[in-house]
């Protein structure tokens, strides 16, 4: 549950034709640390022009963060995209609220988040495919540093 079915180092690498290599039609993104550095204030347009170019291709995509209501609100607008946020991650109900943002099945959605506890465990006990990112940050809050240590242990055990 806690091992993601892909690891990527940047948000760019997934692309349309990769998510679709994979069966994938849906994108669930988290906010911080997965688009945008959990200290950053806004989100670089390389970030922006990636989502909308998911939206373009098809790929129907939400966000899905714990964040704070603004802050994911900003990132949404400027992407031109729908959110949650506050979401509850790893619940499997906030899972389900962000399905129903693409309107897809969960074998046929992916998430794409920074962190196992909230992102890959969620995503994998609702059905969905976890693609864990390499964060942009070690983390703003002392709880995710220290789970950024607990994650490098159980990713080596692999």
């Amino acid at each position: 549950m806690l091992q993601p079915d892909a690891r990527v180092s940047s948000v760019h690498e997934v692309t349309p034709s990769w998510l679709a290599a994979r069966g994938l039609e849906g994108l669930l993104v988290d906010v911080d640390d997965t688009l945008l550095a959990s200290t950053a204030a806004t989100v670089d347009d390389g970030v922006t022009d990636w989502l909308r170019g998911l939206l373009v291709a098809g790929v129907k995509v939400a966000i899905l963060s714990n964040g704070e209501r603004e802050r994911v609100r900003l990132v949404a607008s400027q992407a031109g995209v729908p959110a949650l946020a506050l979401a509850g991650k790893p619940f499997k109900a906030a899972f389900r609220r962000g399905l129903r943002l693409v309107a897809l099945p969960a074998e046929r959605v992916a998430m794409l988040g920074d962190q196992l506890f909230t992102d890959v465990l969620g995503a994998k006990s609702a059905g969905l495919k976890a693609i864990l990112v390499t964060p942009l940050s070690p983390g703003k809050l002392p709880h995710t540093r220290l789970a950024r240590r607990l994650e490098r242990w159980v990713l080596k055990e692999r």
